[in-house]
């Protein structure tokens, strides 16, 4: 009340009401324990909702980026040495590496690519 004078009618009903709901002891401190709770609850929602999403936007700008490594053919005359190239071009972009690297990622691909799906087996 002495820190801000223009508050203190305010300060005495709310004084008046907590005497008058003749709260215990215990229950003040569950009422601090519940404010504290539903402050940092508070503040973890806020930080999840700033985050920005990642998962699916970096899966569709892989996905972009290695449509956009392949050459002007309609998919259907598409080879696995074709899509294997455009995925070592696009990993190439993101991620720097020499011949021999980009090489075994490349055959990598293939095999993964060549292999059987559930509905082949």
């Amino acid at each position: 009340m002495s820190a801000e004078p223009s508050k203190r009618a305010e300060l005495i009903n709310d004084i008046s009401f907590l005497n008058s709901a003749k709260i215990q002891s215990n229950e003040a401190d569950v009422e601090k324990i519940k404010n504290i709770l539903m402050k940092i609850i508070r503040e973890i929602k806020e930080d999840v909702a700033a985050q920005q999403p990642t998962g699916a936007i970096a899966t569709a700008e892989a996905v972009k980026g290695i449509r956009d490594s392949l050459l002007d053919k309609p998919q259907s005359e598409l080879t696995t040495d074709d899509i294997s190239a455009a995925m070592a071009a696009y990993v190439g972009k993101v991620i720097p590496m020499g011949e021999s690297t980009s090489a075994l990622l490349q055959q990598l691909t293939k095999q993964i690519l060549e292999l059987p799906t559930k509905d082949e087996e």
